[in-house]
């Protein structure tokens, strides 16, 4: 299968966009385990959900 350059780049930033996105759950996740109820007050201080 032959992509054009356009569709590479496509492609590309999409799987990049999934990988953050995944990224971000991990670390929100870990840092959830490792702080345990102090995890909502890194919550409120940073924004993040």
């Amino acid at each position: 299968m032959n992509c054009t350059p356009e569709q590479f780049l496509a492609a590309s930033q999409s799987n990049f966009q999934t990988l953050e996105g995944l990224t971000n759950q991990a670390f929100t996740g870990f840092e959830k385990l490792v702080c345990g109820r102090h995890g909502k007050l890194l919550e409120k201080r940073t924004g993040r959900n």
